[in-house]
């Protein structure tokens, strides 16, 4: 028969190597594998441009769901055998675009890589980012508007610019159109014609001289009449006067002060006209 000190001295033995097994259990980390594969999504423009702060990436598999900014990196449980069918998707301004994936037993720990191409194409900017041609259309359109604008205001300035001027000018205008209708001008032909004289030959009157077979003076009156309504001859005396009516007879003819010698002097008598 066994004492009760001796009963009790076993139990307390064995709860302590109960509590030590628990223990160490505790402490000692058992291993265990899951099959697993890590899916990678990428999320691509139509013309190839990454999207990877303007896409809304997710996936979604059997119940287990991740979604990020431009792309998703994750890692999904799959049976020991069979296959799970993961359905992956990407949005980005507007359009959107999503595929099956289905992930097997035989590529467990691979990695499946997935890409996503969303019916959208751009391009980056520089300072601005990723931009839809579509949205570059519509901001092209609304500078060529806001040119088009500028020119028209412009043109309609320049416009009323002129009317202004026109409003303000206009009654200057009429008396400049009175002045010039009382235009005359006046052809200086009194002269010695010293300097024009060849040495040893008769003396030659300058205006008679001919250039192009026309007469000096009467290509001067041709000239002048273009920008005046009537033309005074001044001389210095009437034989000159006489030698040049026959040839410019639409003109007025003045003889000179005797009294004055010179251009002045010719002034001073169409003047009197």
């Amino acid at each position: 028969m066994v004492r009760p000190q001796y009963l009790v001295v076993m139990v307390t033995l064995m709860a302590l190597l109960g509590i030590a097994l628990v223990l160490h259990a505790q402490q000692t980390q058992l291993p265990i594998y899951v099959p697993a594969v890590n899916v990678s999504i990428t999320a691509l423009s139509a013309n190839g441009m990454p999207l990877a702060k303007y896409a809304i990436v997710s996936l979604s598999c059997a119940g287990y769901n991740v979604s990020n900014i431009g792309s998703v990196s994750t890692v999904i449980p799959i049976p020991s055998t069979g296959s799970i069918t993961c359905r992956a998707y990407a949005y980005s301004f507007g359009m959107y675009s999503n595929k099956t994936v289905v992930l097997t037993a035989g590529e467990n720990g691979e990695t499946v890589s997935v890409t996503l191409v969303i019916p959208v194409s751009g391009y980056y900017m520089p300072g601005i980012g990723f931009v839809p041609v579509g949205t570059l259309i519509v901001i092209t359109i609304v500078i060529i508007i806001i040119i088009i604008l500028i020119i028209i205001g412009l043109i309609e300035y320049a416009r009323w610019r002129r009317e202004r001027l026109a409003r303000l000018i206009r009654p200057l205008s009429r008396i400049n159109t009175w002045l010039l209708r009382m235009i005359c001008g006046i052809i200086l032909s009194g002269g010695s014609s010293r300097r024009f004289q060849a040495s040893g030959e008769p003396w030659v009157d300058k205006a008679l001289y001919r250039v192009n077979n026309e007469p000096m003076i009467r290509l001067v009156y041709n000239a002048l009449s273009q920008v005046t309504d009537g033309i005074i001859i001044a001389v210095n005396n009437m034989d000159r006067a006489l030698s040049y009516k026959p040839i410019i007879p639409g003109a007025d003819y003045v003889i000179d002060d005797e009294r004055l010698t010179g251009p002045l002097a010719y002034l001073l008598g169409a003047k009197q006209v």
